[in-house]
């Protein structure tokens, strides 16, 4: 991984060294797994989760797959830099045996220092912590819980087979102690127990803190960026996003992977579309036919409302921008909790008599298993009531859980094409895309040496045809160019 450092850390006299740590779901048939939704009715050799590692390593405390170390020095403060790489995988909650974490950052946005003794980290996202080597030396056990997987563990789920374990361990070493845990303990109905740890490690102090879990409305308001915004009251324009599934509907050793239900998240039934020739070269005024895109022409402040209309959750990551959450569904913690897995196969109808009135599919001619393609969408009417705008988080990264939405707002001020996806692996060939075409009159000239394709030329080697004044280095003269034969466009 790239850290690139602030000139000036706020957080600089909190620790004296930092450790990056990366965590990834592993898969030994990644080309099959990661594709469509990978652990469904006739991919047998997929499951929710295989493995997980620790910066590329997995271990089981044999010789041939030790445990996974972070190695400090007592006396020392370490910012631990946590990186969520993950494909299939959709978070993991992050512990620490025996130490207090502080959280200084989330998406590289500085934050007010808080305890917290779990966090999650989801697929894509960043968050740094500030942990104090200030324990006895020995092995504290780190675990990386994939909570959403672990009633796997011990029973399958229509549609889902059993997982081994929903559990990933590495331990935190003090430089000198040499002492190896032991093997974790299988369960009798599923899962594993870990081992103890060694040193200090095996009898650690409790540890305080918050347990912050983004996949909860309450814990937006438990954080605030040391730079805070506060919004207006009113978004200068406000898009609706539907998150969902596009049929034919998918038969399990009829039709192929990513090639018959197609995911989407636009402001109607798109999935996404690769253009002819690059948006960022074309300003999407060429060979974009059916791409999903939203040009915004001007600065101002932008509103996206997002509908989560499937069973599954969703981690979005918006290129180029920040954005502010302003407002979150707060269904993970009432009638679709974790506790409510049931809620992953309740049919629409079911769901309009029982929870949610204004239940939509999305698309009715999709059928997963049951009528199970649906959410339950943003209702200004009632939900704006809830919303933060004096000092909403600031992220690029989003947990949209299952059959919710969430609110979030940007300021359209860095032009550019900028993409905005889902981070599951297997999300993105199924069409999970869509893309933000930022302030096209103020986009800089594309560097004559990058490489482009399809019939369209890119904008910056013709003038533009009205008398509109470019900002910023103006193209070079126009010249009549013809690509494959067909004639180039002009803007």
């Amino acid at each position: 991984p790239i850290v690139i450092h602030k000139k000036d850390d706020p957080h600089k006299h909190l620790y004296s060294e930092e450790r990056i740590i990366s965590l990834s779901d592993e898969w030994q048939n990644p080309e099959v797994c990661l594709k469509a939704e990978g652990a469904q009715p006739g991919n047998p050799v997929c499951a929710e989760i295989e493995k997980a590692t620790w910066n590329g390593q997995w271990g089981d405390g044999s010789g041939e797959y030790p445990w996974p170390l972070v190695t400090v020095e007592k006396g020392k403060c370490y910012r631990l830099r946590f990186i969520g790489m993950m494909g299939q995988a959709q978070n993991f909650q992050i512990q620490i045996a025996g130490h207090d974490m502080t959280l200084i950052a989330v998406d590289g946005a500085d934050v007010e220092p808080k305890k917290v003794k779990q966090f999650n980290l989801h697929a894509g996202e960043r968050a740094d912590v500030v942990v104090c080597a200030d324990q006895e030396p020995g092995n504290y056990i780190m675990t990386a819980t994939y909570d959403l997987a672990c009633f796997l563990e011990h029973a399958p789920a229509p549609h889902m087979p059993r997982v081994d374990s929903c559990n990933f361990w590495a331990f935190l070493n003090y430089k000198g102690h040499n002492e190896n845990p032991g093997r974790p303990s299988h369960n009798l109905l599923g899962g594993y127990t870990p081992p103890k740890g060694t040193g200090g490690g095996a009898s650690p102090k409790p540890v305080t803190g918050l347990q912050w879990d983004t996949n909860l409305k309450s814990a937006w308001s438990m954080m605030r960026n040391l730079e805070q915004t506060k919004e207006p009251e009113k978004p200068d324009v406000t898009y609706v996003l539907d998150v969902g599934v596009v049929g034919p509907e998918f038969k399990a050793g009829v039709t192929p992977y990513a090639h018959s239900d197609r995911m989407y998240m636009f402001t109607e039934r798109r999935p996404w579309k690769k253009p002819n020739t690059p948006l960022l070269h074309t300003k999407g005024q060429c060979g974009a036919e059916g791409v999903p895109f939203i040009t915004v022409d001007k600065p101002m402040t932008v509103e996206v409302i997002i509908n989560n209309l499937s069973p599954t959750a969703h981690v979005l990551h918006m290129h180029g921008m920040r954005f502010s959450v302003v407002n979150y569904a707060p269904y993970s913690e009432s009638w679709c909790s974790n506790a409510h897995f049931e809620c992953f196969f309740t049919p629409i109808q079911v769901a309009k008599l029982l929870t949610c009135p204004g239940a939509r599919e999305s698309d009715p001619g999709t059928k997963f298993p049951y009528d199970a393609y649906w959410g339950c969408p943003y209702d200004p009417a009632k939900d704006a009531a809830s919303q933060n705008l004096e000092a909403p988080l600031q992220k690029d990264m989003i947990s949209l859980w299952r059959r919710s939405w969430a609110v979030i707002r940007f300021k359209a001020d860095n032009p550019g094409t900028w993409i905005f996806h889902c981070h599951m692996e297997q999300h993105i060939p199924t069409g999970q895309i869509m893309a933000f075409n930022i302030l096209p009159k103020e986009q800089p000239p594309i560097p004559s040496d990058i490489p482009t394709e399809g019939h369209c030329s890119v904008w910056s080697e013709v003038v533009p045809r009205d008398n509109r004044t470019y900002i910023g280095r103006p193209p070079k003269p126009y010249r009549n160019v013809v690509r494959s034969g067909k004639p180039d466009f002009l803007i």
